[in-house]
């Protein structure tokens, strides 16, 4: 079989203009300088990883590359929904460059949630019309990790294909202490919903710790300091099923308490999960059982089982 070649390229919002790109090689590459606008970009560091190591261990080559698109390379992007500027995703699909986005924005009403929310917000709504639908528009493939967005996807005349996480050596990073000192821990974004649901383990007296954006160096020792991983869905509306963050800390053999969720059925058997009403209460149960490292290893010996090659594998067909 011949080596077939990526490049993956992180596009988000920032106060300098900067690209972060995973670019997988089997030929020397002519490199393009592209502008745009680039924050937070570590806060994808794990999915890029993801398909890192999930793109090697199936015999691609990767390596990383910043401020520019591959032209020799099939181009994979993260966080295309931040471009903000139409010329520059003119001189990609202009420029002869071959790219696949991947998708995990929530779409409503044949639009991105956040601007669907904000019908009034032009800014966001010239930002979609203007860049991102073209950019999707011009993509040799979209991978896509919500299902709920096929249908919104297809409805745009974007045909997908879906995709979830699953178990990559690489990402065993996290050296979990003997001793924990942290009850629980949220990272991600804090939204109302989520915001409330902390405060209720924490008006109860627990060590209760929560991050947003700290670098996986800080991140992960919070991480190897806690007794239980929260994961908890952005909303009552939008209950989707955060598995990235799920994934990687089963990767890391973390014990994860989730909020029931939709589309949660593929990963249920590797986490513990109730309702919203139940939540709270399945929280001090498991930080409470005796037995919570056996099921911490348990979940993590299933979560093995579910390699991420067997993820790439369907989706490579035909490229």
């Amino acid at each position: 079989n011949s080596i077939e070649t990526f490049q993956l390229t992180r596009i988000l919002e920032s106060p300098f203009s900067e690209i972060t790109s995973f670019t997988c090689l089997s030929q020397p590459t002519f490199s393009r300088p592209l502008s745009y606008n680039c924050r937070f970009a570590h806060l994808l560091y794990d999915c890029a990883r993801l398909f890192y190591h999930g793109l090697e261990n199936l015999g691609h080559q990767c390596h990383i590359h910043k401020n520019w698109f591959d032209s020799s390379c099939q181009n994979l992007v993260i966080g295309g929904h931040m471009v903000e500027d139409s010329q520059t995703v003119a001189s990609i699909r202009n420029g002869g460059i071959k790219y696949i986005v991947l998708q995990s924005e929530i779409f409503k009403s044949g639009t991105l949630k956040a601007a669907a929310a904000n019908a009034d917000n032009e800014r966001l709504k010239k930002r979609f019309e203007e860049a991102y639908l073209p950019l999707l528009q011009g993509a040799s493939a979209i991978w896509e990790g919500v299902s709920d967005n096929l249908m919104e996807l297809e409805s745009l005349g974007l045909p997908t294909r879906f995709y979830v996480g699953g178990y990559v050596p690489e990402l065993e990073e996290v050296s979990l202490k003997q001793e924990r000192d942290i009850d629980f821990l949220f990272y991600g974004s804090r939204t109302p919903h989520r915001n409330n649901m902390l405060m209720q383990l924490e008006k109860l007296g627990f060590n209760v710790k929560y991050d947003f954006d700290s670098p996986s160096l800080y991140r992960n020792d919070l991480i190897a300091r806690s007794k239980v991983n929260l994961s908890i869905a952005q909303s009552e509306e939008f209950s989707h099923l955060p598995w990235g963050r799920i994934t990687y800390l089963l990767n890391n053999r973390c014990l994860v308490v989730g909020e029931a969720c939709r589309e949660q059925e593929w990963l249920e058997n590797c986490f513990l999960h109730a309702s919203t009403q139940d939540w709270l209460s399945l929280c001090q149960q498991t930080l409470m059982n005796p037995a919570r490292e056996e099921i911490r290893m348990e979940h993590y010996e299933r979560f093995r089982k579910m390699p991420m090659t067997h993820q790439l594998e369907p989706l490579l067909e035909g490229m």
